[in-house]
């Protein structure tokens, strides 16, 4: 049976709307906007503000809602501000007090933003939401039972790579309780897991034959722009040949797999097209300095002038040197930050964004490092694991780390201050008991969390693809991303206390009844086990 409505009922009929009702406060947006700590966020916000000066802001609850679900739903700026307007939850996450149809505000207000907060700023948003969570008791770190087991006396002075322990088991413990019942070291609980990873930024893949082709063209831009404005100073505008050149650039581009010879071919016909017009540059900029007058360039012009430079330089170095390789090499014009970070994973060799390191305790995430310049993520683990201290005033018992991690000072930092791995211990490899080997490998598996953490941000919050356009902000919207994250997780394990609180009504309730069911019968008269038309089954389940 098909089932079909005109379109001109459609039109004729009279929608209905369900904004005479109250809203469902089951709603992820409903919840979620009571569970964060909305007060002590807006002060991040208020810093680089004057109470007194400048015209009154707009409410910075709802900037900070609408930053919270453009990082939550992966959305443009533009997007994020349309969908706020058609949904009646959200703006009720973002503080308004009646459904409104306009905007709330511009969208490029959220860039602004972004830019303010920075990378500090948005790596506090985060560590107030941890903070939280950690006083209200929704993030706790039980300490877990001891994985050693019992050895003979002539193993108990080996170091096990999952102890980190050269001490007699016994004597450690002794000492242990002993702090503890002082209270001058508290006790390592939790664990961290530990992985670094590059957020590639939202850029064409770059080549050589790429970028000094658009740098050719930004530098003819450059040239028309001077020219426009100080005509009476040339007889004619400087000859660029960008006809000769956009032809061989075509032509070069159209072929599938060109060979290293060709390659070759065009990186000294764009080099030598890109000298001559820097050249013509340099002249022209001299001419009009000389005249007197003013050189009016547009600031976005005059940076890429710079950057272009230094890619002329850069490209010009390596094609004499027939290499591949050079310091900050620049891959973009427009943000010649982003550097290639060479990861060697099977999908991509080389990966062009930010790298960063990522921790992960009781499923929240927090950033701890970022740059766009490459590094060794084994020489800031000390770091980290101070800052895990600083957060909860303890370090972690177990920390989940690659082998990257696991440097002689790494080693000798954690075995300080009583931290577990399971990475090998160095030396000659020793024999170990099978039981013990099986916790290793179970407890190293957990390290797998952290994999998923990043693939979920990857796959579902945009990480993969960051489309912000600065330093700034594209530091800032990673930390943003790690808070949208942990705001998923927050909302998951408040539907979970849900139902557990709601089982254990319901466990109670019954107990109560199966306690008044006996009671009834005690001071009934009837006695059931004499009557046989009487017989109670009572369960205590």
């Amino acid at each position: 049976m098909i089932k079909y409505t005109d379109q001109n009922a459609i039109s004729n009929q009279i929608f209905k709307t369900p904004f005479q009702s109250e809203l469902d406060m089951s709603n992820r947006w409903v919840r979620l906007a009571g569970l964060m700590p909305w007060d002590k966020m807006a002060v991040i916000y208020m810093e680089n503000m004057s109470e007194r000066m400048g015209r009154s802001t707009i409410d910075l609850r709802s900037v900070m809602g609408a930053m919270f679900i453009q990082h939550k739903l992966n959305l443009t700026d533009r997007d994020t501000i349309e969908m706020i307007s058609e949904n009646i939850y959200m703006q009720y996450f973002i503080g308004l007090s009646s459904f409104q149809v306009t905007a709330i505000f511009d969208h490029s207000l959220l860039s602004i933003f972004r830019q303010r907060l920075g990378e500090q700023g948005g790596h506090q948003l985060n560590e107030i939401l941890l903070a939280f969570l950690f006083e209200n008791g929704q993030i706790k770190h039980r300490k877990s039972r001891s994985l050693s087991i019992k050895k003979e006396e002539s193993d108990n002075n080996e170091q096990s790579p999952l102890t980190n322990k050269k001490t007699n088991n016994n004597e450690k413990c002794e000492e242990n309780k002993g702090l503890e019942g002082k209270g001058e070291t508290p006790a390592n609980r939790g664990t961290v897991k530990i992985d670094a990873t590059v957020i590639p930024q939202n850029i064409t893949y770059p080549t050589d034959t790429k970028l000094l082709n658009h740098s050719r063209e930004i530098s003819e831009a450059i040239i028309d722009e001077l020219y426009e404005h100080s005509r009476e100073l040339w007889v004619s505008k400087p000859r660029t040949y960008r006809r000769e050149a956009r032809k061989k650039w075509l032509q070069f581009s159209k072929s599938r797999r060109p060979n290293k010879k060709t390659i070759r071919k065009q990186l000294r016909a764009q080099l030598s097209y890109l000298k001559r017009n820097l050249k013509h540059i340099d002249k022209m900029l001299y001419s009009i300095l000389e005249s007197g007058k003013q050189i009016k360039l547009t600031e976005r012009l005059r940076k890429k002038m710079y950057v272009i430079t230094e890619i002329y330089r850069q490209q010009q170095e390596m094609y004499d040197d027939k290499r591949k390789k050079i310091s900050d090499r620049i891959v973009n014009v427009a943000q010649p930050w982003v550097r290639p970070i060479v990861r060697g994973k099977a999908g991509s060799q080389v990966e062009f964004g930010a790298k960063i390191n990522l921790s992960l305790t009781e499923k929240m995430v927090t950033v701890d490092q970022s740059s766009f310049d490459a590094f060794n993520e084994g020489s800031s683990l000390v770091v980290l694991l101070d800052r895990y201290k600083e957060r909860f005033g303890y370090y972690p018992e177990y920390a989940l780390i690659d082998k990257i991690y696991l440097t002689r000072t790494n080693r000798k930092f954690m075995k300080d201050k009583g931290i577990k791995h399971t990475g090998s211990p160095l030396g000659r490899p020793k024999s170990i008991d099978e039981r013990l080997k099986a916790k290793m490998k179970k407890k190293n598996n957990e390290r797998n969390h952290i994999e998923g953490k990043i693939g979920q941000g990857k796959q579902k919050f945009g990480m993969d693809n960051l489309r912000t356009k600065t330093v700034a902000s594209s530091l800032c919207a990673i930390n943003l991303i790690a808070l949208a994250m942990n705001m998923l997780t927050l909302l998951n394990k408040s539907f979970l206390l849900q139902i557990i609180l709601l089982k254990a009504l319901i466990a109670d309730t019954e107990k109560l009844l199966i306690k008044y069911s006996r009671t009834v019968l005690q001071t009934s008269s009837i006695n059931p086990t004499n009557d046989k038309n009487y017989q109670f089954k009572i369960s205590a389940d």
